[in-house]
């Protein structure tokens, strides 16, 4: 169960140290504002960032088991590129 209690799957990312204090800066700068986070392109989720996020991990809440493992395999194969960017105020 994830933390929110909605049962659903949650896949936890890690970030690399430089990964880690690049986007702890990014998100104290993004607190209270939507932001879209993408792995190879691909969206994940546009959530509200609440608080500064500087511990170099987080967690995906997925919609489906099959949604979360496919996510985690391709986590576990190898670097992924993250994308993390503010969404532009129209589409907020």
């Amino acid at each position: 169960m994830d933390p929110f209690g909605t049962d659903r799957p949650i896949v936890n990312i890690r970030l690399s140290d430089d990964s880690r204090k690049a986007f702890a800066a990014f998100s104290a700068a993004q607190v209270g504002y939507p932001v879209d986070f993408r792995i190879d392109g691909k969206s994940l989720m546009k959530p509200v960032i609440r608080e500064p996020i500087t511990g170099g991990s987080f967690h995906v809440t997925m919609n489906s088991l099959e949604e979360a493992r496919q996510l985690a395999d391709r986590i576990s194969q190898g670097p992924v590129k993250l994308e993390v960017e503010p969404v532009p105020l129209g589409t907020r």
